[in-house]
This record gives C-alpha cells, sequence and structure tokens, in this order.
C-alpha cells in the first residue's frame, strides 16, 4: 500500500472518530466534567448542595451511602469523620464532597467518580422534570378545571394511555374528571429507574400535559 494511500486511510479515520466525538458514554478527545455529562445525558439531576430543597432527597442518599459503607474499612467517597459502624449523621459532610467531585473530569459515564456522584449526589429524572425540560405545560392537578373535563369525554379515546398511568375509577364505574387529575398527580414521580419509563411518559404527555384546545 503506497504512502499516499495509507495517508488518506488515516485522514478518513480522525475525520469520522472526529464526527463523533462521544461514543458509548465516552468522549473521544478529552474530559468533561461530571456536571456537565450528567446535563447532557438528562438520566439524573444533581441534588442542591447550597440549601435545604431537596432535603428528603437527601436524607433517601444518606442512607443509601450509610447502607453501603457501613461494612467497609473505608467508605466510597472518604468523607471526613466517617469511622465504620457508626451512625454518626455525615450529611453536610455528603454535600460537600457531592459538590466538589461533579466539579471532577472524567472520560465518560463508565468512571467510578462519576458513578458515584450519580448514586450520592443525584436523583433520577422524574416525569414532571422531562416535561418541563421540553417546554410542556402540565396542567394544573389542584382543581378540577375544563382541561381535566375535556379528558374525561374524551376518554373512549385515551384507554391505554389510563392503563399505562394507573389512572382508575375511585368509585366503580367509568373514570372522571377527578380521577384523571389525581393520577396525574401521582404518576408525576415516576423516574427513569422505571423499566417502562418512556411508555409512562408518552401517556403522560397525551393525558396530564395541556393541548392546544385546553
Amino acid at each position: 500500500m503506497s504512502l499516499l494511500i495509507k495517508a488518506g486511510i488515516v485522514t478518513l479515520t480522525i475525520g469520522s472518530v472526529s464526527t463523533a466525538g462521544y461514543f458509548g458514554g465516552t468522549y473521544l478527545f478529552g474530559r468533561t466534567p461530571i456536571k456537565d455529562l450528567i446535563n447532557k445525558e438528562y438520566q439524573y439531576i444533581l441534588l442542591d448542595t447550597t440549601g435545604n430543597n431537596d432535603s428528603s432527597y437527601w436524607d433517601a442518599n444518606w442512607k443509601t451511602y450509610q447502607d453501603t459503607n457501613t461494612s467497609k474499612d473505608s467508605d466510597d467517597l472518604g468523607l471526613e469523620g466517617w469511622i465504620k459502624g457508626q451512625k454518626k449523621d455525615l450529611k453536610d459532610k455528603l454535600k460537600l464532597k457531592c459538590k466538589e467531585l461533579s466539579g471532577t473530569s472524567v472520560y465518560g459515564n463508565e468512571n467510578l467518580t462519576y458513578k458515584h456522584v450519580t448514586k450520592y449526589c443525584a436523583r433520577y429524572v422524574n416525569v414532571k422534570d422531562q416535561a418541563k425540560k421540553e417546554g410542556l405545560t402540565i396542567i394544573d392537578d389542584s382543581n378540577a378545571g375544563e382541561s381535566w373535563n375535556k379528558r374525561e369525554q374524551n376518554k373512549s379515546n385515551l384507554t391505554n394511555h389510563f392503563t399505562n398511568l394507573g389512572i382508575r375509577p375511585s368509585a366503580g364505574g367509568d373514570i372522571k374528571a377527578n380521577d384523571i387529575k389525581t393520577g396525574c398527580g401521582s404518576i408525576a414521580t415516576k423516574n427513569k429507574s422505571e423499566n417502562n419509563y418512556q411508555t409512562i411518559y408518552d401517556s403522560y404527555k397525551e393525558v396530564c400535559v395541556k393541548k392546544s384546545n385546553d
């Protein structure tokens, strides 16, 4: 093979890889901060480390951290004050460590630090999060407005979506507007850890999100 042909193959290969840039969860030409990778993939949302907005999620993540690390000689994140077997509350230390690690640059989502951050410092994206990110308007589930009445009137065309969302009649018989409203409110926190998440989300958009005629 001539040098000219070899050079052409190398150029083509580099060009093809450059076009890809990101492949199989890995950035091919450099590292990316974990927080940016999380935002790009939108599988998780980092918890707030500056206030109490995500206190219930921090409680859950701290329990996960304790359960995972309590029998280990060295905990996963090396938290200050961690002692094997003790139940000392180190949520504030966890928050500080999460804030620090989220800025760490990695090559992709197979990195161990990335996995620790998503496990201990984040939560899964849920149905409501995704709808808002896509600029959709969620129907208010605090009242039985006209939009819910329209869903009741159109229920013959929404049967499969009601099933996907777990919407059932509350008092036997037919599904009413209030049943639909309640079901949409309940399903909004279903997240991407669910095996049938996409099916749920697609039905959520059909039933629980405003349409042009609402």
